[in-house]
């Protein structure tokens, strides 16, 4: 159960460094349409300030815990 736990926590910090990085990038021009996407649904997300994207990162990792059980469940569903 620990290594299960881990790897959630592991994918959800993956996945909110990773949308941080998108972030970043998309201040040079890059990935518009998927900022504009996630700021509709990540309340308080902006890419204007160091909070909003704080919030937004924030959103992710509850994003990625998500995805991360999902996956993990259909991982030992076919096991």
């Amino acid at each position: 159960m620990l290594y299960y736990n881990l790897f959630i926590f592991l994918f959800a910090l993956l996945y909110s460094i990773v949308f941080v990085i998108i972030v970043l990038l998309s201040k040079k021009g890059k990935f518009e349409r998927y900022i504009s996407l996630v700021s509709k649904v990540y309340k308080g997300f902006d890419t204007k300030s160091s909070s909003g994207i704080l919030k937004g990162a924030a959103w992710a990792f509850v994003d990625g815990i998500i995805t991360a059980v999902i996956v993990l469940s259909l991982y030992l569903l076919f096991k």
